[in-house]
């Protein structure tokens, strides 16, 4: 299924959990659709619906506002959704647009409805089409790029979520383009994925990235991640088993942490992704009341235990 939408907001309102009862969000079909794996819907008093090798495509006009607004629900960024995505900021034309622009010709419109049919018209098989040598060498150099990126410190490392899965789409964009190239063979995908097609999806990956760290900057969730890494560089200086958020905020007080508030949510992504887990609240002290404050065991993959 290809779901194309002008206007991506109700589709974001939707996942978010606009028509579930419990307004959770529905992220299981999208996440399921694009990885390909089996999908199950289990319904009252009806048959469950049963999708055993599902594939799906989403491409999202939206306003920069839409964009912006997306980290406000933890769980697309926590479970994966934002990272699936390849994003494209472009230019406003507002202020250089031409009103005497030529409409397409005939001949070109024409030429891509013949050529998008054919690709429509491919059977749908299961069969793997691998790289070329001279491709699977393009694509080992491109992936030897991107990974010390995505270290701690790389320009990658705050979207990780979203550079790691970077190369596979690169090389599945590659076999896109190569069945474009040769979409009037009797058989597009050929015998293998050349390296022509390689290098045009590698050009496309490297516009990702720039419009990508623009896409996460508009989110807002570049301050997040890094308070998240510095409560966890702070956890494995100190070798913490556990700590409460008020000790946190003793740490962290000051600049942009100007109240226990702050913090909530670089934990809550921490404890997405289950770096941290919530144990309980503490007793408040009994001369001077207040709150208690929240303690957060530590999971000990981090301390690398």
């Amino acid at each position: 299924m290809a779901l194309f939408c002008p206007e991506a907001g109700e589709l974001f309102e939707m996942a978010a959990g606009r028509y579930s009862q419990n307004s959770r969000p529905n992220l299981g079909v999208l996440l399921s659709g694009h990885a390909g794996d089996p999908i199950r819907v289990d319904r009252a008093k009806r048959d469950p619906v049963i999708v055993t090798n599902p594939a799906l495509t989403i491409v999202a006009c939206c306003q920069n506002s839409v964009i912006q607004g997306l980290s406000s629900n933890r769980e697309f960024r926590g479970r994966g959704l934002l990272g699936r995505f390849l994003y494209a900021i472009p230019d406003s034309p507002l202020g250089d647009r031409d009103a005497r622009s030529v409409a397409v010709t005939p001949e070109v419109a024409g030429a891509y409805d013949h050529f998008v049919r054919k690709l429509l018209e491919t059977p749908i098989s299961d069969r793997v089409v691998p790289l070329d040598a001279a491709a699977r060498e393009r694509w080992f150099k491109f992936s030897e790029e991107i990974e010390p990126r995505l270290a701690e410190g790389g320009d990658l490392g705050q979207i990780g979520d979203w550079a790691g899965k970077l190369c596979g789409a690169v090389a599945r964009i590659a076999g896109i383009l190569n069945a474009a190239e040769w979409a009037d063979r009797s058989d597009p995908f050929g015998e293998s994925i050349e390296d022509i097609a390689m290098e045009r999806a590698i050009r496309l990956g490297h516009y990702f990235i720039d419009h990508a760290k623009i896409a996460f900057e508009m989110m807002g969730v570049d301050d997040e991640v890094e308070m998240a890494r510095r409560v966890l560089n702070w956890v494995r200086e100190e070798r913490l088993g556990e700590f409460s958020r008020r000790d946190l905020y003793q740490q962290f007080k000051g600049g942009s942490v100007k109240k226990v508030a702050d913090l909530e949510d670089p934990l809550a992504l921490l404890v997405d992704h289950q770096c941290l887990r919530l144990k309980r609240p503490t007793e408040p002290k009994r001369k001077t009341g207040g709150r208690p404050s929240m303690i957060y065991e530590v999971n000990p993959g981090v301390l690398g235990r």
